[in-house]
């Protein structure tokens, strides 16, 4: 069609001798949507699709009118989050619906004549299943949310909270002071809407590298999760998961109904750790890498634009130390979520298990002539290492050293390399050039090293001194 065929002059239309004439064309026959109050008469049973055009459903003669707060349901992002499992509710025997206030509504609630709903509290409330005829309901004094009720907190931008592959680093200080963290992490959860990612039906998984300010940050992921619809979440036990088994629970854990559409990975990686050293955050997608450059520019681009953040302020802090699940759900029973403490741990050595011969290697491991030490920098592979090596494959503990994770590291630089792991190459008899210094007695045939979060390491044979 030539668009230009669309205009017309509408002078000549006003012009008495003019012959053109105005066409009404009946609700009957099209169904337009200019607000939301007519995205809901659409989407409900008043309407059906006949040969993919939507026409009045069968016994309906007239379209209802419905009539919708305007600032609660102004846009279409409030009235999704006002639809309990995205469906309407039943509106072919209804005449006319009024809403005032903010109100959840449902497939179960089903209006007949002329049904007005109100709520005049600072809180959603839902409106419970049932048959509402003619009649007025004050929702205002019923049950809210509870623990689940959102809560609407006012930011602005901050500048310099563009994400690399690597995720967003920072001193830690600066993470910690007003809402940095929140805002990054709420134009995250906005970036991954746009992508139509399933924050609903799947699991979100948090963990790190134990470093200080993750438990804190754990929390303040998991209230923004729930606020923005997330219904399941999964927290590392202890806040520990490395970077590669997040990217293994992401692709491997659970079954379909659980599977997991992303992770937020609280690291900054080989970075030193503490008050007055690093923190980090990047998000790892649904196939287990990091989030890829087009969603890393949206989510830089909603912390330019950002002036609020949804949040479930009064929810249980979640104790990462205590496995377990714990379900929260809302006072008016419109919602459940669930927040489960998981072991990864176990979970990575299983996929180990399925992937390497450990027989062979625990059968090396064993003989007389050969030996090894893994240093773990007191990042997050020690619990990995000890489940690995102690509890399966039968090493003594003192095969591991630095094997306890901590907030700062020990004090130290936990970058896996010949100047910063400086016990691994005293044990393995090397200097910082990897030239051997010392007595060969006793060095270990393999020595082995990771950074803060796992996903960087170093692997040293034994040296021995020429003749």
């Amino acid at each position: 069609m030539d668009v230009g065929g669309l205009f017309f002059d509408i002078e000549a239309v006003r012009r008495p001798r003019c012959s053109a004439q105005a066409i009404v064309v009946p609700r009957t026959r099209f169904a337009p949507v200019k607000k939301c109050n007519d995205l809901l008469l659409l989407r409900s049973d008043a309407y059906a699709c006949v040969n993919s055009v939507p026409v009045l459903a069968e016994g309906v003669s007239a379209a209802p009118s419905v009539s919708l707060d305007s600032k609660k349901y102004k846009l279409v992002q409030q009235l999704e989050a006002n639809l309990i499992g995205g469906s309407a509710p039943s509106l072919k025997s209804c005449s006319s619906l009024t809403v005032k206030g903010d109100v959840r509504l449902s497939s179960k609630n089903v209006f007949v004549g002329s049904v007005t709903i109100k709520n005049e509290s600072d809180e959603p409330k839902t409106l419970p299943p049932g048959r509402y005829e003619n009649t007025t309901i004050d929702l205002t004094a019923a049950p809210g949310l509870g623990a689940l009720k959102v809560s609407t907190l006012k930011t602005q931008p901050i500048d310099g909270q563009k994400p690399g592959t690597s995720g967003l680093r920072k001193k830690t200080a600066v993470f910690t002071e007003g809402k940095y963290l929140h805002n990054f992490v709420q134009a995250t959860f906005d970036a991954l809407r746009s992508t139509g990612a399933d924050l609903e039906c799947q699991t979100l998984l948090i963990g790190g590298d134990g470093r200080y300010y993750n438990d804190v940050a754990i929390n303040i992921i998991t209230k923004i999760a729930l606020a923005n619809g997330v219904r399941r979440v999964w927290v590392a036990k202890d806040g520990l998961a490395s970077t590669p088994a997040v990217s293994a629970l992401i692709r491997e854990g659970g079954p379909q109904w659980k599977k997991v559409f992303g992770a937020f990975i609280l690291t900054a990686s080989h970075n030193p750790g503490g008050p007055s050293e690093d923190f980090g955050i990047k998000y790892n997608c649904e196939n287990g890498g990091p989030a890829p450059e087009k969603l890393t520019n949206a989510i830089y681009k909603n912390t330019t634009t950002i002036t609020s953040i949804k949040m479930c302020e009064g929810c249980p802090d979640v104790d990462p130390t205590v496995l377990g699940e714990t379900v929260i759900e809302a006072r008016d029973v419109s919602r459940r979520v669930s927040v489960e403490v998981v072991d990864g741990v176990a979970a990575h050595v299983d996929l180990l298990r399925t992937v390497f011969d450990l027989g062979a290697i625990k059968a090396l491991l064993d003989r007389p002539d050969f030996s090894i030490c893994f240093d773990a920098m007191h990042g997050v592979t020690g619990p990995y290492a000890k489940a690995l090596f102690c509890d399966v494959l039968g090493q003594p503990q003192s095969c591991l050293i630095n094997a306890v994770p901590k907030d700062d590291f020990g004090g130290h630089h936990a970058d896996p390399n010949l100047t910063y792991a400086v016990d691994l190459t005293k044990k393995m008899g090397v200097d910082r050039l990897g030239q051997p210094v010392g007595s060969a007695q006793g060095v270990p045939s393999l020595g082995a090293a990771s950074d803060g979060d796992g996903d960087r390491n170093m692997i040293l044979g034994a040296r021995r001194r020429p003749h």
